[in-house]
Formats: C-alpha cells, structure tokens, sequence
C-alpha cells in the first residue's frame, strides 16, 4: 500500500457530437474545475475523427455486433482478419489542437472508432509511460464525473503492483467497465508488451480484462453509481452520494443527451454536502 499514491486520471472521448460538448460545458465546468489532490494529475486523450463515410460503417459495425450469435461470430472472425496485420503496432501521440480543456489533452494518430479503441488506449500507454510518472491509472469517459479526493483515498488502501479494479456493467460480468478501471503501472506496460493478450475483438473493456485477468491477476470489483436522469439524482439520499467517487451520468438518445444537466446538478449538491460537512 501506498498512503498517497500518484494516480494519473485518463479521460478518453471521441472527438464527436455530442462527447465533445459534454466534455467541454459539463466535466470542463463540475469535477475539472476546482483544485485536484497533489497526487493525481488528469489527462484528456482522442483519436483521429472519421468522415462521414467511415462514421456510418462504424454504426453499421457495431448494429452487427449486437444483431444475434451468427452475426457476432462472423463480425469476430472479420475483424481478427483485418485489424491482425496491425496488432503489434501503438500509435504515437501529440498536442491536440482539436480539444481544448483546463487539462492537458493528445490526440492519439489512429482513426477513432469502436473497433480501433484499443489502439487509442494503447497510444495513450505509450504516451504516458514515457512521460508520467504514476502508481495507478484510472481510465474513465466523458459521460463520467470523479469524486478525486475519494479516488485517492480508495487507492491509498491498494497494492500498486498487478492491481486491477473496476465497475462490473451488470450483474455477473466478469470484467471491468471501460469508465470505471484501475491499472497499476506494470499492467499497463504488460499491456503494451503482449499486444497479442489485448485484442480488438470482444468488446474493447472486455478484451482489457480478459488479457489482464488471463495472467492471474485478479479484478477488485469498485463502486459506481449510475445517474440516468434528474429524477434519479433527486431520489438518491446525501449518504448514497458522498459513499462513492465514480458517477455515470449518460443519458438520453444520442441526438438529444441530458449529461451536462445531470452532472452540473450533481455538482452543485456535492458542493453543498461539502459545505455543510465543513
């Protein structure tokens, strides 16, 4: 156990309507805004936006994926053919000059899309182990607002060595969900060093896990709590709140998100919970 570990938060987005404005008018404007612990540090990362050609096929991609079993196991053995002659490779990263937040932001130089996450997360692990220096990494979305004080005294209490921990998406899933997880260090540079274990097919979180707990690490199962709508933030009681760090707000279609209103709410009442602690 570390008693204040250096933690390095991953914020991931698709440089895409609408988790560019949430980004920017909800996480930039709540969570973002105020003083972080001296021990964590917060990184935005984004890979390369498709067209509008490369958009649709990466919609009708994913309506395969989760179309029935048939269509599933031909998507698998597609994609393991295409994306193959590519596994080894881990994207280089620079300034972006696309997304501008308070925090330092990389555009990882791989087109960005459900299919190629995984390169994006592994260009991000290269660009960071290169340049930050940390005992855990905490990769997380733009749909998610981070209790960081909470975050670091959760951490506090873990091994900084073959580490793994999570949010599990439903009831018996065996693996972490993609904004909710925690890698220690080494995990991450094994990550990078075996990229046949961490592959673009299942479901990027699901290959993570799959690699990582393949070599007996084993996954600590963290909270979460997931506020769809404002009806749902106003029922839960100031104990449910303050008794976590992760909240998911997505919500809506995703022509029409509420997340900004969700997290800005959220926001507010933590600083009145706060305030009324003090």
């Amino acid at each position: 156990m570390v008693s204040k570990p250096k933690i390095l938060v991953a914020v991931g987005h698709g440089y895409y309507s609408p988790w560019i404005d949430i980004a920017l008018k909800g996480q930039d404007q709540t969570w973002l805004a105020g003083d972080l612990p001296s021990n964590i540090e917060i990184l935005h990362y984004h890979g390369s936006p498709l067209n509008k050609l490369g958009l649709r096929l990466d919609k009708f991609h994913e309506r395969i994926r989760w179309s029935n079993r048939f269509g599933y196991a031909l998507l698998a053995l597609f994609d393991s053919l295409v994306t193959f002659p590519f596994l080894a490779i881990t994207p280089k990263s620079s300034t972006s000059k696309l997304l501008f937040l308070r925090h330092k932001t990389i555009h990882v130089r791989w087109p960005d899309s459900y299919l190629t996450f995984r390169w994006k997360a592994k260009g991000m692990f290269r660009f960071i182990l290169e340049n930050y220096d940390f005992d855990f990494l905490f990769m997380t979305s733009s749909s998610s607002y981070i209790r960081t004080a909470e975050l670091s005294r959760l951490l506090s209490e873990q091994t900084p060595s073959r580490f793994f921990g999570g949010a599990t998406a439903y009831e018996g899933a065996k693996f972490a969900a993609g904004s909710n997880r925690v890698l220690s260090r080494d995990l991450v540079q094994n990550l990078l060093r075996n990229p046949l274990d961490y592959l673009p097919f299942p479901i990027e979180d699901l290959s993570m896990s799959e690699s990582i707990l393949g070599d007996g690490v084993e996954l600590v199962r963290l909270p979460h709590l997931d506020i769809d709508s404002l009806e749902k933030l106003q029922q839960l009681a100031d104990k449910e709140l303050v008794n976590h760090y992760h909240f998911r707000v997505k919500s809506g279609s995703l022509d029409n998100r509420n997340d900004v209103v969700i997290m800005k709410t959220l926001h507010e009442r933590l600083l009145n919970i706060n305030s009324e602690l003090e």
